[in-house]
């Protein structure tokens, strides 16, 4: 965990710092030997800076967190989320979970000069001059900066993809993907902020090469090409597309009325149209869908309880809207279990209206 691993390491610092500092006053050892002793802290002082040296490439490696002043950190992204997210609940929660237990997950970041390594001297202690871009982790940089306080981070590594993005110099697209694939990851974003985040993306690839076709972009990204397609015209229409659409939109309703973009169709009749069918459409099937939310297939026997791999037992009883999930005998520690239920919350929420 980024945290323990932070902590081994500021130990195994003090340790060596111990070692060299730990000597008679005078530079003399009692009863003579003081060229013993001149050797004994030649090597201490070796292995000190040897120790801080890999210190300082784990840090950049993205193996070690370090603290970050959060002013020292720039948004040029931006949130893939919509509406005043900090106003909500979850937010508050977050906020309320780091004061009482301390930041435990790490944002992503990237220095804004990509010549800068910590010193070797003292890798983590970050120099007040130093910037960063914000990669990943927005709200936990916005809870950091309310509460006043530093923020864990971890230097993000460039993803890998057949367009290497960042080795091109397009620093903005890596961090877009980076983006992109934590929220994917974690589940953390809507229909409609996914779409517009995928659209973000692929409209960026396009600019870079005007030559990739929706199936390169879908196969880069790691989605459907029918998200590609989609995303593009919601991209492309993004202001129409944010006044029209309320942010809980599912899927179905947004591939529904994507053909109604830009057709100049009065918005606020489209939007009572949209509102009612949010009230009355059944779930889309037709096109393949990434979320197992959307099946709508009733099992005719119970379902048998899983194992995982930690001895968790796990249950999804699928029903035609909804499904009932129950888990038992989760290992979580005393102190993961208010994240463990926060983040239980959001990924029920984030399929809320799915």
């Amino acid at each position: 965990m980024p945290m323990k691993r932070r902590d081994q390491v500021a130990a195994q610092r003090q340790q060596v710092e111990v070692a060299v500092g730990d000597r008679p006053t005078g530079g003399q050892l009692v009863g003579g030997g003081g060229g013993h002793y001149n050797a004994a802290e030649v090597e201490a002082t070796n292995t000190f800076r040897k120790r801080m040296s890999t210190i300082a490439s784990q840090v950049m490696a993205g193996e070690v967190s370090i603290k970050i002043d959060p002013t020292q950190i720039q948004d040029e992204i931006q949130s893939d989320r919509l509406g005043d997210w900090k106003q909500g609940a979850e937010f508050e929660a977050l906020k309320a979970n780091i004061a009482r237990r301390g930041q435990t997950q790490p944002i992503r970041v990237r220095p804004c000069d990509p010549g800068w390594k910590p010193k070797d001297s003292d890798p983590l202690n970050i120099e007040s001059e130093a910037r960063f871009f914000l990669q990943s982790g927005r709200r936990r940089l916005a809870a950091c900066i309310e509460l006043g306080i530093p923020v864990l981070a971890v230097i993000g590594q460039k993803t890998e993809s057949v367009f290497d993005a960042a080795e091109q110099g397009d620093h903005v697209l890596a961090d877009l993907e980076e983006r992109f694939a934590e929220n994917t990851i974690r589940k953390d974003l809507r229909p409609l902020e996914r779409y517009l985040s995928i659209g973000r993306i692929a409209q960026h690839l396009k600019a870079e090469d005007n030559k990739l076709t929706q199936t390169q972009i879908a196969e880069t990204i790691g989605v459907g090409q029918w998200e590609v397609s989609l995303s593009l015209k919601f991209w492309k229409h993004e202001g129409e597309v944010r006044d029209i659409f309320p942010e809980g939109a599912t899927t179905p309703v947004l591939k529904r009325f994507a053909k109604r973009l830009g057709d100049g169709s009065d918005r606020e009749a489209l939007k009572a149209e949209i509102m009612e069918a949010m009230g009355q459409e059944e779930p889309d099937t037709s096109e393949a869908s990434s979320s197992s939310a959307m099946r709508t297939k009733v099992p005719t026997t119970r379902p048998a309880p899983l194992t995982l791999s930690n001895g968790a037992s796990f249950v999804a009883k699928r029903g035609k809207k909804n499904v009932s999930v129950t888990l038992k005998a989760v290992p979580v520690a005393p102190e993961l279990q208010d994240e463990f239920e926060a983040r239980l919350k959001e990924l029920v929420e984030s399929y809320c209206s799915t």
